[in-house]
């Protein structure tokens, strides 16, 4: 009894075979490498019922972060904001990190231009409604009420702009508008199908301004809705 026991006392302190670090880390690594993918594949087919509110920069001097304050206080929920950014300032930048989890913001290189990054931004938005915001800040409260209404009350309607005329932004010249049927616009309302629709947006074009009222002409007169920027936009 008495070996019996001492082998028994042996056996239960042999040490485990000590585990690999290295193979641990590469299991580990494979685990959280699988599950990213996955997760990655379900966030891409997500969507939620609201708007995606996307601000393309290009411009180090413009005040992105008193728009973003801005839309927010206005802005009811549910809706997400994304930033496509190719030319914003340090600041700007800083801020935008000190926003993770609520701003999103999508960054493209020096060398690309902002219809490169303003396409990508679109391609990560989920709502079920997309406003692109280029040229002018909401001052109404629920500002993006009165335009999904516009949207939503006429089952033809597949885009909603806003004029900017009397926002003090300067107009495109009018040979150039009725050559290229180009819009005055500063912002646009639409569904993400629009974008299967009509394309994407030209990366040739050299501005923002051009990006977006040329690929706005691409829409049929009988299924846009103009609105004017008064009251609701400067």
């Amino acid at each position: 009894m008495r070996r019996r026991g001492a082998r028994l006392r042996k056996s239960l302190t042999v040490a485990p075979p000590k585990a690999d670090p290295v193979e641990g880390r590469k299991d580990g690594y494979m685990i959280g490498y699988s599950y990213g993918v996955q997760h990655g594949k379900k966030e891409s087919d997500c969507s939620f019922d609201g708007v995606s509110i996307i601000i393309p920069i290009q411009d180090p001097f413009e005040d992105v972060i008193s728009k973003i304050r801005r839309i927010e206080a206005l802005t009811p929920h549910p809706y997400e904001l994304l930033i496509a950014d190719v030319g914003s300032s340090e600041g700007t930048k800083k801020y935008m990190r000190s926003r993770i989890g609520v701003v999103r913001h999508i960054v493209g290189r020096s060398d690309q231009g902002i219809a490169v990054v303003l396409n990508k931004a679109l391609h990560a938005a989920h709502g079920k409604k997309l406003v692109i915001l280029y040229g002018c800040t909401p001052v109404m409260d629920n500002w993006i009420g009165s335009m999904t209404d516009e949207l939503d009350n006429a089952s033809a309607t597949k885009s909603v702009c806003v004029n900017f005329a009397q926002t003090g932004v300067p107009l495109l010249p009018r040979e150039e508008l009725d050559s290229h049927n180009r819009l005055n616009a500063c912002c646009a309302l639409f569904r993400p199908e629009l974008l299967s629709d009509v394309g994407w947006l030209d990366v040739g074009l050299p501005s923002l301004q051009e990006n977006m009222s040329e690929w706005l002409g691409r829409v049929p007169l009988q299924y846009r809705t103009m609105l004017q920027a008064d009251g609701i936009f400067v």
